[in-house]
Formats: C-alpha cells, sequence, structure tokens
C-alpha cells in the first residue's frame, strides 16, 4: 500500500543514504539510527537559531523507525537504553506522547489534531515496558507529568471525561491493554463499559469541536473542549487476538489504533546491556518544554499554564506544501480502492488510513524542529507517514487473517494453519505440532488436520499413524485474507 512519491524534492537535503539503515520492514535493530550508540546527538538549546536543522531529516526509502528530527533522537534514547531495544515500540510510545505534549495546538489544514490511539502487540518477554519507563521518567524530568500524564485504566466513562476538563490533552499508558478491550468490547459488558467504549470513539473524532457528555442523576453533563485524549497499550498478540473477533474489528474502535504488530519478532539481545538509569539528555528536556509550550515562549517558566483549560482552542493550522497534498490525494484514492476490495470488516481501517497518515504527517512537522513559530508539512513528512500507515496495515490485515476468529474451532483451524506456514518449505512434523497447539483436543485437532489436507491447503508427507508425519502448507498466507 504505497502511495505515488513523484513530485518535487523538498529543498532540505537528507541525510546520507550509507548513514541509515533501508529498512522498509521496520526491524528493530540499534544500528539502524544514523545517531552513535555512544555518542548524544546534538542537543537543541534555547539559542538554536531560526531555521537550524539539528536532526538528519527523513527521505524516501528510509527506515520509519528514523523519521528524523526531534522524534528520531527520542527513539534513539529510548533503544539506546534498553538491554532489548525495539525501535518499533519506541515509535510506538513516541507518537501518542508528543502528540499529547503538543495537543490543541495545532491542526492539519483539514481539521485533524494530533490525538493518537496507538497498540504495540509483542511476544512475552520483549521488553515492552521500557518505552512506557522511559517516557514517563522523561515527562517528569522535563515537568510536565502533572500537565499531561493520564490514567493507567478507566472505571467509567464520566471519570474519563472529567479527567480531560482537569488536563484536556493527556496521555494514557495502559500495559496489558486486552484486559481493558475485553472489559468495553465484550457483548456482555455492562452499560458502564459500553459508555466507555463509545467514549473513547468519541473522543478520538471530536478533538476538532467539543465532546459532550451523558447527564446522570445529580450530576451535569461533561462538556470537553478539543479534547486531545491520546493512548498507548502494549499486550501480547496471544493475549488480543483470545479477546478479539470479526465484529469488534468491523465497530471502528480498532480502526482508531495504529497497530505495530511484531508477533513474528526475536528480541533483541545485547552482549553488554547499558545501563537505563543513564541521565536523561538535556536536549530531549528541553525540547518537550518547548513543544508543550509551543509558540507561548513567554509562559515557558508557567508550563502548566501554557494551554488555558477551558476555552475552545483556536489550533494554528499547519499548512501543507502542493507535493505533500498530491501525495495524500494519491493515498486516499488506494485507501478507497483497498477498501471497495476488502471484506466487510477491515473496510473501516482503509477507511480510516488516510486519516491517521495525515495526522502522523502533522506530528512530524511540527515536532522536527522544537520551537520552529511556523512549522509545514512537507512531501518528506507525507512520505514517511503513508510508508508508515502503509506498512502496518498491511501487518495488521494480515494478522487479522489469521488470528481473528468468530468460533473456538475457527480460532483452532488459524492456529494450526499459522504453525504450519511458519514452519516454511521443511514443514513441521506432527509432534511438534502437537507441542504448539496442546490445548486443542487430539481428536479434533487431527481432524482439523484431515479437513485441510481434503481441502488443498496442506499437504502431508510421511505416515501420520506413527507421528512421522509432516505437514507443509500449500497456500500463501494471503490467500486466507
Amino acid at each position: 500500500m504505497e502511495a505515488q512519491k513523484n513530485g518535487p524534492a523538498d529543498t532540505q537535503p537528507t541525510r546520507e543514504q550509507e548513514n541509515r539503515n533501508t529498512n522498509t520492514n521496520m526491524v528493530p535493530t540499534v544500528e539502524s539510527s544514523s545517531v552513535a550508540q555512544d555518542a548524544e546527538p546534538q542537543g537543541i538549546s534555547a539559542d538554536t537559531a531560526e531555521g537550524d536543522q539539528p536532526y538528519p531529516i527523513y527521505g524516501p526509502g528510509d527506515d520509519p523507525t528514523c523519521p528524523g528530527g526531534f522524534m528520531e533522537a527520542l527513539i534513539d534514547w529510548i533503544a539506546r537504553t534498553s538491554d532489548q531495544p525495539s525501535r518499533e515500540l519506541a515509535l510506538a510510545a513516541s507518537i501518542p506522547v508528543l502528540g499529547a505534549v503538543i495537543g490543541r495546538q495545532y491542526q492539519s489544514p483539514t481539521g485533524l489534531r494530533t490525538n493518537f490511539f496507538t497498540l504495540g502487540l509483542a511476544p512475552s518477554s520483549f521488553g515492552k515496558g521500557h518505552a512506557r519507563k522511559q517516557l514517563k521518567r522523561l515527562l517528569d524530568a522535563s515537568g510536565l507529568r502533572r500537565a499531561v500524564q493520564g490514567a493507567d485504566g478507566f472505571e467509567s466513562a464520566q471519570g474519563l471525561a472529567r479527567g480531560l476538563v482537569e488536563k484536556p490533552t493527556q496521555i494514557c499508558m495502559i500495559d496489558e491493554f486486552h484486559g481493558l478491550y475485553r472489559q468495553i468490547s465484550d457483548d456482555r459488558a455492562g452499560i458502564n463499559n459500553q459508555r466507555i467504549r463509545t467514549t473513547l470513539m468519541s473522543l478520538f473524532s471530536d478533538a476538532e469541536t467539543s465532546m459532550d457528555g451523558t447527564e446522570r442523576a445529580g450530576e451535569a453533563a461533561v462538556v470537553v473542549r478539543n479534547p486531545n485524549l491520546c493512548l498507548y497499550g502494549t499486550t501480547t498478540p496471544a493475549a488480543f487476538w483470545g479477546v478479539t473477533n470479526t465484529g469488534a474489528v468491523a465497530d471502528g474502535l480498532l480502526a482508531r489504533f495504529i497497530v505495530f504488530d511484531l508477533s513474528d519478532r526475536k528480541p533483541i539481545l545485547l552482549d553488554e546491556p547499558p545501563d537505563p538509569s543513564r541521565d536523561i539528555p538535556q536536549h530531549l528536556i528541553d525540547g518537550m518544554q518547548r513543544l508543550y509550550v509551543g509558540k507561548r515562549a513567554d509562559e515557558r517558566n508557567n508550563m502548566l499554564g501554557a494551554v488555558p483549560n477551558t476555552a475552545q482552542i483556536d489550533a494554528q493550522v499547519v499548512p501543507w506544501s502542493d507535493a505533500a497534498k498530491r501525495l495524500f490525494l494519491d493515498f486516499r484514492r488506494e485507501c478507497f480502492d483497498n477498501q471497495e476490495k476488502a471484506a466487510a470488516q477491515l473496510q473501516e481501517i482503509y477507511g480510516k488510513a488516510r486519516e491517521h497518515a495525515i495526522k502522523l504527517a502533522l506530528l512530524l512537522a511540527v515536532v522536527e524542529r522544537p520551537g520552529n513559530p511556523a512549522p509545514s508539512i512537507e512531501r518528506r513528512h507525507a512520505i514517511w507517514a503513508t510508508d508508515l500507515v502503509g506498512t502496518l496495515i498491511e501487518g495488521y490485515v494480515k494478522a487479522i487473517a489469521e488470528n481473528m476468529a468468530d468460533s473456538p474451532h475457527e480460532a483452532s483451524v488459524k492456529r494450526i494453519l499459522k504453525h504450519i506456514r511458519k514452519a516454511g518449505g521443511k514443514g513441521i512434523g506432527a509432534s511438534r505440532l502437537a507441542d504448539f497447539t496442546r490445548s486443542i483436543e487430539p481428536r479434533a485437532r487431527d481432524a482439523i488436520l484431515r479437513d485441510l489436507a481434503a481441502t488443498g491447503h496442506i499437504e502431508v508427507a510421511g505416515d501420520v499413524g506413527k507421528f512421522g508425519a509432516r505437514y507443509l502448507s500449500r497456500i500463501p498466507p494471503h490467500a486466507l485474507e
């Protein structure tokens, strides 16, 4: 899913290509950053001259986890301080945190704001908590924790709305996200949990205007003006898909999330783990403060007063170049084409793709150089955003095809097929497959394997009766989508 990128190049030079790890698959490697592991990137001092570009900028073909500017410096630091670095999870966490920090100050030419919902799916022992921990430390060191850090979960829709009255722009970082999702998406969820779900959906869509809460006995409805709720959730793929079905995907909440699916990745284990308690670079602290204050430099020493809590916010419109605008038009056409071809439960995902891309380009343009009084969305920002969204949606749709089921039997079929396909051309032995699928009753597993062989999905080699059989996939994964 790749938009046309023909058009005038940005006038600003991109980084030298040999200093970048070109990685369209977003493989998490510490070396992919242009910043050496043992060297701090150039800081952003208070007297940085207007027009300076202290960091490299994104170029076509670059690794999406190296977006350039301040965001890349933040990702570099998170990865550099982890003994199991994942640049993808660092990016997934940085997007909503930065979106909250600059929240309610900027909007795209189409009126979109910087409220993001992101979800990181990674296996156990992948180091999912590192980015969350480091970003909380950075918010604290920057004096922004009380201003933008929200709760780790939601007990009621009314409480969620009232929290936004106090902090109209906030970031909520939720571990074990599948627990919250199960709580609010189950068909048997109580009215309170259903309201949390609908409130989250409304908040995502109402950032440009206001969200009107529901009146309750003895309580007036809560009105949140320009709410800018950002979420970052993490969980394991098995836990997430275990509480998700096709109906949940089709109803629109999950389409509002930018999903980073690292299901098939293995954690990177460094020979000499770095010290995660090292001091936070001052340039990151300064950059976060400048982004939060925005153009209100005279209020820098009054961080909590930077943006009024109660009034409607007239956000600055960040213009886009003609080249960026054309690229988004091309991307929209591709999204519409994919939406028309997609199964019903996937249409909402493609429908939100352009919106995600525009918001990401807006974010990158604003945070590229903290303190820039006149950011603009350039072609490079649009390329990064459409590249990232296209790559992530492709992986997400594939994961849905492999994991989502509407019945226990369908879930078992997909689980067995997934292990057979992962084995590749050599296939997988019957005993090893049985080990991987122990939760499936042996008689049911044997029946599924017979059906898959009869329908041409798999090939059986060897003697089934003596556990000497090997199973090989006969169809590519996309054929099951």
